[in-house]
């Protein structure tokens, strides 16, 4: 049964973790330069939903954003908007994707790790720092989701809204993106490193216990 255990344990550790950027695919040339009055305002609110109306998004951004294009920004981006929405399209499609595939990986290290918990604890091992550490790890699991929902709803709404007729919250808009992207980014990389500088280390110690004497190093 240690055995087992002890190879349970490897193939979590071994259970593959992303850390790859999301690349919002915006054209150079749309963006506008813009100037804020409160650099705080960039950490955007990543709770935004289909709750709330195209319009009443937009205007959160707007009013979050602080944004001031002058009249040579705004005739630009009504110029070259609708073709980088073709643009931010795709790059919805992508982040679709990544949801999907990175979804179904953090769900494995978590049903890996509650797996191994249970059968540690049928063998009398205390599990009460490896439950917490799961827990602490579902939380940012959690967080990465809900910053990445938020991410994925406002590159839609830059896909689809009428650019040209508001070229101030498309440009506040897609600073509230590029805001999202970083955090999304920044928040995969937390769970990154939780699992490798907490979660892993702790694994190997339980793995250390179970292991006889002078083969703790193997494999």
């Amino acid at each position: 049964m240690k055995k087992f255990l002890t190879l349970f344990i490897v193939s979590v550790m071994a259970l593959p973790v992303f850390s790859t950027p999301v690349v919002l695919a915006v054209e150079n040339s749309t963006t506008a330069k813009t100037t804020t009055t409160d650099s705080s305002t960039t950490q955007m609110t990543h709770t935004m939903t289909t709750k709330q109306t195209l319009a009443e998004r937009i205007a959160d951004h707007k009013a979050a954003m602080k944004i001031k294009i002058t009249a040579a920004q705004k005739q630009r981006l009504q110029t070259k908007c609708k073709a980088s929405q073709g643009k931010l399209s795709s790059a919805g499609q992508r982040i679709n994707g990544l949801e999907t595939s990175r979804t179904q990986v953090y769900k494995n290290i978590i049903d890996r790790l509650t797996k191994l918990s249970d059968k540690l604890k049928e063998k009398g091992i205390d599990t009460t720092e490896l439950n917490t550490d799961i827990k602490s790890l579902q939380t940012k699991i959690d967080t990465f989701n809900t910053d990445l929902t938020g991410f994925k709803q406002v590159v839609g709404d830059l896909a689809t809204m009428d650019c040209e007729a508001d070229p101030e919250g498309f440009s506040a808009a897609l600073e509230a993106a590029r805001s999202d992207r970083q955090q999304v980014h920044d928040d995969a990389q937390g769970v990154r490193t939780y699992i490798d500088e907490t979660i892993k280390p702790l694994l190997k110690t339980i793995r250390s216990k179970l292991e006889p004497a002078g083969t703790a190093g193997g494999q």
